[in-house]
């Protein structure tokens, strides 16, 4: 029962911060990774799409046209808008669906989740990229492969760092696990450290 109990802290620790760490580059992809606008050319026809491509930002929206009837119109967003973020895989999503009915403090919780929190409304020191939205409602495909993805890098920084550390402390004559110095033990002493118990055969040892 230990066992288990310590395997699973063990893959908390590793995939909490990484959810952490996917999560905050998402968000950061919303409020300012490039992304390049593509707009449907002005044609005789009354709908489109237009959309947003960028490799942490991708957004579509519903285009209406508006003017003469027997002129060139020029578009307007009248349609519903949905927003993508995320990287390596976009991981959240926001749907805004215009009501125009509706202020946004009247809208229900679950209708204000869905839309995200517009990067417009963010304090300007930020430089936040205009007219977005940073999205909080999981695309679980993408959000479980970013986890995996960035839980695996950040154990594998964690383990160099500690590879470093005790390479450095068996430089220095300490234990490489709790860095005990280790100066002035007797050649026959154990290879254990008398401090933590690890069995540390490569460390040095001074007269």
């Amino acid at each position: 029962m230990a066992r288990i109990a310590g395997v699973i802290r063990s893959s908390v620790s590793i995939v909490v911060p990484g959810a952490v760490v996917a999560t905050v580059v998402a968000w950061a992809c919303a409020v300012w990774a490039p992304a390049r606008r593509v707009v449907p050319p002005v044609r005789d026809q009354w709908s489109d799409t237009a959309s947003l491509r960028g490799p942490g930002y991708a957004g579509t929206a519903v285009l209406a046209a508006r003017g003469f009837e027997d002129g060139p119109h020029e578009w307007a967003r009248t349609g519903a808008s949905t927003f993508r973020s995320g990287w390596p895989l976009k991981m959240y999503r926001s749907r805004v669906v215009p009501r125009s009915s509706l202020a946004a403090f009247q809208l229900p919780v679950a209708e204000l989740l869905r839309r995200g929190y517009p990067t417009n409304r963010l304090p300007g020191w930020l430089r936040a990229r205009a007219d977005r939205r940073i999205p909080v409602q999981p695309l679980w495909t993408g959000f479980t492969a970013n986890v995996a993805a960035w839980s695996l890098l950040l154990l594998g920084l964690r383990r160099a760092w500690r590879s470093g550390v005790r390479a450095a402390r068996r430089r220095r004559g300490r234990c490489g696990m709790c860095g005990y110095p280790r100066a002035g033990l007797p050649p026959d002493a154990p290879a254990a450290c008398p401090e933590c118990g690890h069995g540390d055969r490569t460390h040095g040892r001074t007269a």
